[in-house]
């Protein structure tokens, strides 16, 4: 039998069973699937309804189609590979082979809030780089009406289109500061969100041995 690395308990069945949940990455919404269909083969069923499960930049891309279907006008949203490209076309002087970094830095910039005037930005020459090659793609974003992947949790216009359901996030630790804030803007509109958090694995208590002579201690 294949194995999965999430544990289905009681109040994790219950959220797949009754609503969405939504997971941080898609690898984690692959295992709970796998998770909960071990669970049910474990309790003697042969079929079973499949949870919805998608992962949360899945869920904001489902938004934003949802969106688009109904013509509301919105940013044309970039893929990856356009992403990429328009980085490296605003590339700095013999920097293009950095702009990989510089679209994953940018997300990261996103998901966590950080102003591209933050002083921290400041300390060393890549980071002094990387701001005023972000802030070129950031108002080349906005005069092109675009936007990335990683921006689409701070459209508040997409909250409009989640309807009335039960929503469970799983994370393995401390959600970023825009899932956060993406949460309690749901919260504000009547919308309950909960926060299930993956047990972290105790680590096993120190054991001291004593060794009658150095030979031994050695070949332990």
């Amino acid at each position: 039998m294949s194995q999965a690395f999430v544990d289905i308990t009681s109040n994790r069945a219950s959220a797949l069973e009754s609503g969405l949940v939504l997971t941080s990455n898609d690898r984690l919404r692959r295992d709970l699937i796998r998770s909960y269909d071990l669970h049910q083969q474990r309790l003697g069923f042969r079929v079973w309804p499949r949870p919805a499960v998608l992962s949360l930049s899945g869920w904001w891309l489902q938004l934003y189609q949802r969106a688009a279907d109904e013509d509301v006008a919105f940013p044309e949203l970039l893929s990856r590979e356009r992403a990429y490209l328009l980085f490296r076309e605003l590339a700095p002087d013999r920097a293009a082979e950095l702009s990989g970094q510089a679209l994953a830095a940018w997300d990261l910039v996103q998901q966590w809030t950080i102003p591209l005037d933050d002083p921290g930005f400041g300390s060393t020459e890549d980071s002094r780089l990387f701001v005023r090659w972000a802030r070129r793609f950031r108002d080349t974003l906005s005069e092109r009406k675009q936007i990335t992947a990683s921006q689409l949790a701070d459209i508040e216009a997409l909250d409009a289109f989640i309807g009335n359901q039960t929503i469970t996030c799983l994370e393995f630790e401390s959600p970023s500061a825009q899932v956060r804030s993406w949460r309690a803007r749901l919260i504000a509109m009547g919308i309950p969100v909960e926060m299930l958090y993956q047990p972290q694995t105790s680590a096993c208590a120190p054991t001291r041995f004593t060794f009658d002579d150095l030979d031994d201690e050695l070949s332990a």
